[in-house]
């Protein structure tokens, strides 16, 4: 890395954990969100120098195209205000850059990861374990599971890319229930008003079909070959921080009803981290950890964090510029099936190499003003966040898994062509039940 590529990446790690601090001192003066949000903007510079090239290009292309909207808007005589710095995703990038102190959690003494314990199990009944442990897992730790499962699956034998389609899929599924995902935090922001009991419970049972669907398919996919899959075990030590963290924050929940969630997720992964680590390492070595993140490890999260506050930046001019031509789509009453054409346009758009978040609010800021259902919103949103992950070449586990274990991008999103399209026959039937449910 280059002397310049490395200042930045400096310079972007402390700027993270200055946005962190910001953004849980929000909890306690909700005001100072508005700071948080030109620091993050900010932050967008360091981002852009140390992305990759495609995040890069695509970044640079969509902070421009929020730019010429909100000049266009200025021309017309409408301005930004500090309000308007609460669509930064400030709170999404801080939640997720938090996600990185928890994988700390995962470490031994010496640094290295926690070693699971033997696989008893083979064939088909260890790809549905498999699927089932990085589902958990992933729904609260995020892409660590990704580089946990996958180092170990490496390990035995090489991973292909029907290993990678099972990481990616049944870590993806987690979007349809879990608040401890980005994708939650994109919702809060950009669908007030969302009952997220009635999401992430009807959310919840779909995601049980879905992953039996999804692994039964690859299993089937791997042919003979997969009687000598061996997958991944959990020990039962694992689960002591997803269930530490999910307590935390629906305790915080009940405590601060009126805080959104992104901000009690971060608490959450910051103060869970810190008592587990204080109790296992002393304060000393807890504190020397924790630095270490926030000095480099908060950084590797670049390409996230420079495409959400891209997209972010877009979502500003967008809502200018819409608010200043007053334009609005003339759309019948959003139901089931408008819903559903909505996550349909978001998936093409991923599959087409828009990253996600890129097309979730590009349609949601032309829906503007909203007078629908705003949970059957943000159910076309999970589900499409869902769906579009495993499928699309720019989503993060995408890139991750091809860079990290050398897979063909386009093989893993081929592989993963199934998995999309009974995502999306089941969306049908999740979105019809969330219309009802209302």
């Amino acid at each position: 890395m280059s002397a310049p590529a490395g200042a930045a990446q400096t310079l972007l790690a402390r700027g993270l954990s200055v946005l962190i601090l910001l953004v849980l001192a929000s909890i306690i003066w909700p005001p100072i969100s508005d700071v948080a949000g030109l620091v993050g903007l900010l932050l967008l510079i360091p981002a852009l120098v140390i992305a990759g090239t495609r995040t890069r290009i695509v970044a640079i292309l969509i902070t421009a195209i929020g730019l010429a909207c909100a000049v266009a808007a200025a021309m017309l005589g409408v301005l930004p205000s500090l309000g308007h710095t609460e669509k930064l995703n400030q709170d999404l990038i801080a939640m997720l850059a938090g996600g990185a102190f928890v994988g700390l959690t995962l470490r031994r003494g010496n640094g290295t990861a926690e070693i699971a314990p033997e696989s008893r199990l083979a064939g088909r009944p260890a790809v549905f374990r498999t699927g089932l442990v990085v589902h958990l897992l992933g729904s609260v730790l995020n892409m660590v599971t990704l580089g946990l499962v996958g180092d170990r699956l490496s390990a035995q034998t090489r991973l292909d890319v029907r290993d990678a389609g099972l990481l990616a899929r049944s870590y993806s599924i987690a979007a349809l229930w879990s608040p401890f995902w980005t994708v939650t935090a994109l919702i809060v922001v950009l669908v007030p008003g969302v009952n997220l009991w009635r999401l992430f419970g009807i959310g919840a049972i779909f995601a049980v079909v879905f992953l039996a669907l999804s692994t039964w398919q690859n299993a089937a996919a791997r042919g003979p070959a997969v009687r000598d899959f061996r997958g991944y075990s959990l020990a039962p030590r694992q689960l002591i921080v997803p269930v530490a963290l999910v307590i935390v924050v629906l305790g915080s929940h009940f405590l601060l009803p009126e805080t959104p969630v992104p901000r009690l997720v971060l608490l959450a992964s910051v103060g869970v981290t810190l008592v587990i680590l204080w109790v296992r390492f002393g304060p000393r070595r807890a504190g020397r950890m924790m630095g270490e993140v926030a000095n480099r490890g908060l950084a590797e999260s670049v390409n996230e964090v420079a495409l959400f506050l891209a997209a972010g930046v877009m979502t500003v001019g967008a809502s200018l510029l819409l608010s200043a031509i007053d334009f609005q789509l003339a759309l019948p009453p959003f139901g089931p099936l408008m819903a559903w054409l909505l996550l349909l346009t978001i998936v093409v758009l991923s599959a087409l190499g828009v990253h996600p978040i890129i097309g979730i609010s590009l349609t949601v800021s032309l829906l503007q003003p909203f007078s629908g259902d705003p949970t059957l919103l943000a159910a076309a949103i999970t589900w499409a966040w869902a769906i579009s992950a495993p499928t699309g070449p720019l989503s993060g586990n995408t890139i991750f898994l091809s860079q990290r274990y050398g897979l063909s991008t386009r093989a893993i999103v081929r592989q993963n062509l199934p998995f999309g399209l009974i995502g999306l026959a089941l969306a049908a039937g999740g979105l019809a039940a969330v219309a009802a449910a209302g």
